[in-house]
């Protein structure tokens, strides 16, 4: 073999693996750069998304002439604990109502939370698991529904609650919101569909009931798609507005989305912007402390249903 063409390869080798070291370095720096950019980009956003909820908290802790100044202050100049007493013991007009505000909506907001879970997951599975004529017509037309504007229902609702006597009672509160939705029939639905049938087929050869089936082997495989529709339906039930303003009149029926409008222009039409937002903080705390405690869960719900 010729020493010269040996030389020439080893150096074209050499030269080759140079560049493809240099080429992977630049690829890796490129990558790092857009990992970088990304990293800025989200905690940017973040920080928007969370600056009105660290605006709030940080100003229940505020004195009232303190919360307004120009340039405003992030940090309480003068930190005080005072508004939390104040929204729980002073509203409305020294009645301290916030606690059964409280006990209203955490119970409203567990049963509809409840009933919406067991029948948004016996009608998901009949739609995924039971064939019968029409299903598919049926289970489109049901979630055609989802298009109806729910204001358009509140004018009927009313009336039908009025006409039953439940008007400024806790049954025309709960009853309404107890039948399930499109929405999580739908969610349970596609999450009954990824199942192996085969194992359905093999609890009713073995001789087991639809409901049998339904409780001791879909539903304890659906946790996922439980906790998810259990948390989206217990943050909208916490947080409705509309429906219990318009079903309730006396205090002691309130939930606390309605009664904190009483916190809003008090004595002499004056708003105590601490008090609100000391209010505000108490009626946030289980929404997040049942998001942190949900949210592997609902991550995993959303990715196994296919819902992007």
């Amino acid at each position: 073999m010729n020493p010269r063409t040996t030389q020439r390869e080893t150096l074209s080798l050499a030269r080759q693996r140079a560049e493809h070291r240099s080429y992977r370095r630049r690829r890796r720096a490129r990558r790092y750069a857009l990992g970088g950019v990304s990293y800025v980009v989200l905690i940017v956003g973040a920080f928007v998304c969370l600056a009105p909820f660290i605006w709030m908290v940080l100003s229940a802790f505020k004195d009232p002439g303190d919360i307004f100044n120009i340039p405003p202050d992030w940090l309480p100049p003068h930190p005080t604990s005072i508004a939390f007493w104040n929204a729980w013991n002073n509203y409305p007009n020294g009645e301290g109502m916030f606690g059964q505000w409280y006990v209203n909506t955490a119970v409203v907001a567990v049963i509809w939370t409840v009933a919406n879970v067991l029948f948004c997951s016996l009608a998901g599975y009949a739609f995924a698991r039971i064939r019968f004529p029409g299903r598919n017509v049926i289970f489109m037309s049901y979630l055609a529904t989802l298009m109806i504007p729910y204001v358009v229902l509140l004018i009927p609702s009313y009336i039908l609650v009025s006409k039953l006597g439940w008007v400024d009672t806790y049954q025309g509160l709960v009853v309404p919101g107890l039948f399930g939705t499109p929405f999580g029939t739908f969610l349970m639905r596609q999450f009954f569909m990824t199942l192996p049938l085969e194992l359905d087929e093999a609890a009713l050869i073995d001789g087991a009931s639809r409901l049998r089936v339904f409780f001791q082997i879909a539903v304890p495989l659906s946790l996922p798609a439980v906790a998810t529709l259990s948390t989206i339906t217990f943050v909208g039930a916490w947080n409705n507005f509309i429906w219990p303003l318009l079903v309730t009149n006396s205090e002691d029926k309130k939930l606390l989305t309605v009664g904190l409008q009483d916190f809003i222009g008090g004595t002499g039409g004056n708003t105590n912007w601490a008090d609100l937002m000391a209010g505000s903080t108490l009626a946030l705390l289980p929404l997040l402390v049942l998001f942190f405690a949900m949210q592997r869960f609902i991550v995993q719900g959303i990715q196994f249903t296919g819902i992007k």
